[in-house]
């Protein structure tokens, strides 16, 4: 991780409002199109099931999930470009240069991915994946 080109950090957001609902929503008409009163009932639904009595639970478990689907998507990508790629989810600013600042207010850092080329010396690149059978992770219902 030391040597990668990149340094990914996906941040969370640890809580919400009605007026950053509302800057959401305005967000989808300005790139959409269509008008706010068509989007009524999904502020209802957003309202309603983010910032309820336990949103200060709620909210940093539903972002930091987001962060994880973005971060799969970025080792797939990464990994059809043959890029090498190495998540951590132990992220610590402790770990980075002295002073460095990993997100900004209302913000917390969930997990990092190093990106960048692999090492010719990188003895475990030839290695063979270590991964469970898929039939004991993948059961039909």
């Amino acid at each position: 991780m030391v040597d990668a080109s990149h340094l990914i950090v996906f941040a969370a957001r640890t809580a919400m409002t009605e007026p950053e609902i509302d800057r959401f929503l305005d967000r989808i008409v300005e790139v959409r199109g269509g008008n706010r009163e068509a989007l009524a009932g999904y502020r209802q639904m957003m309202v309603g099931g983010l910032l309820g009595d336990d949103a200060k639970v709620r909210i940093p478990h539903w972002t930091a999930r987001q962060c994880y689907i973005a971060l799969g998507n970025l080792l797939t990508s990464a990994a059809l470009l043959d890029r090498g790629r190495l998540p951590d989810g132990r992220l610590r600013a402790g770990r980075l240069r002295p002073g460095a600042r990993l997100v900004g207010p209302g913000y917390a850092a969930v997990v990092c991915c190093a990106l960048g080329y692999r090492s010719d010396g990188d003895s475990y690149a030839t290695l063979p994946k270590v991964r469970f059978p898929s039939a004991e992770l993948i059961r039909p219902v």
